[in-house]
C-alpha cells in the first residue's frame, strides 16, 4: 500500500525532476513509465504497451498517471551478464561508469528508433574504466527494509529461453 504523502497525480512536467519517478497507470489507456533526469534532461521510459521506448518529456502533459517519486532500482544478480560480450536486450539495465542505464529505443537525429543506453541513475560510485555489468531482471522499489514495496518488476528472457518457448 502507498502512503498518500508518497504520491501525487499528474503528467511528465509535474514529475520531480531530481528524483527517479514511477508513473503508474490509472486506466487501461495509460501505462507504467519511469521518469528520470539522470542524463541532464527529463526522459520518460515506457514499461507497458510501448515497452522500452524512451523520449524527452518536454512540456507534454498527454501522459498522466499516479506519480511515485523517490523510487529506486534493485538488480537481480542471478540475471547478470556482460554487455560487452552479449547483446544487451531492450529493457536490460547496465551499470557502468557512475551510472545505471536502461537499453531503450529512442529516436535518433535521422528519425529512427534505435536501441541506446538511457541514464536512469547518475552519481553512483565509479566502476573501473571500460567495465560494465548488465542485468536482465530488475525491479522498481519504494522505501527500504521492512517498509520496502516492489512497485514494478522487469524480467527479460534470454535468447535461449525465447528460442525454447
Amino acid at each position: 500500500m502507498l502512503s498518500p504523502a508518497s504520491i501525487s497525480v499528474g503528467s511528465f512536467p509535474e514529475a520531480d525532476a531530481h528524483e527517479l519517478t514511477l508513473m503508474l497507470p490509472r486506466t487501461r489507456h495509460e501505462e507504467p513509465i519511469l521518469i528520470t533526469d539522470a542524463a541532464g534532461e527529463k526522459i520518460a521510459v515506457y514499461l507497458g504497451q510501448h515497452k522500452y521506448s524512451a523520449c524527452v518529456c518536454g512540456d507534454s502533459d498527454g501522459w498522466k498517471g499516479l506519480l511515485v517519486s523517490g523510487v529506486s532500482i534493485e538488480l537481480d544478480e542471478a540475471s547478470l551478464f556482460d554487455p560487452d560480450c552479449d547483446d544487451a536486450p531492450l529493457g536490460a539495465v547496465v551499470r557502468e561508469g557512475t551510472s545505471l542505464n536502461i537499453i531503450a529505443k529512442i529516436r535518433d537525429n535521422y528519425g529512427f528508433d534505435r536501441p541506446q543506453r538511457v541514464g536512469l541513475v547518475a552519481g553512483l560510485p565509479a566502476c573501473r574504466d571500460r567495465t560494465s555489468a548488465g542485468f536482465r531482471t530488475w525491479q522498481v522499489v519504494l522505501g527500504e527494509g521492512e517498509d520496502k514495496q516492489v512497485l514494478f518488476r522487469v524480467e527479460i528472457a534470454t535468447a535461449a529461453a525465447r528460442a525454447a518457448a
